[in-house]
């Protein structure tokens, strides 16, 4: 799978509003996925047991993006992987 990034966007245009991070320190409590919320030049922290986007890509085909803690399987599960981020695309989104 190759990286493309849209050359119609320019990230200079954009501000960053939310980002997610996984805490081991949070581990403990179970809900170790931080969001982080940008309000102005102020941030707020919520913890949670992870995310989950339903987005649309560029030819309008649904897309779910989710990372839940204690959601991983096969590989990243055996080596102790504690999340995963899955996308999610319809199965008929090539013949439509």
């Amino acid at each position: 799978m190759q990286l493309q990034q849209s050359k119609n966007w320019d990230m200079e245009d954009f501000e960053l509003v939310n980002s997610w991070h996984y805490c081991k320190a949070d581990l403990i409590m179970g809900v170790p996925m931080n969001l982080c919320e940008y309000v102005g030049k102020k941030r707020i922290h919520s913890k949670a047991k992870g995310f989950r986007f339903e987005l649309y890509d560029v030819k309008m085909n649904p897309i779910i993006i989710e990372c839940w803690f204690e959601n991983t399987t096969g590989k990243a599960k055996a080596s102790g992987a504690k999340a995963m981020l899955k996308i999610y695309m319809r199965k008929d989104r090539n013949e439509l």
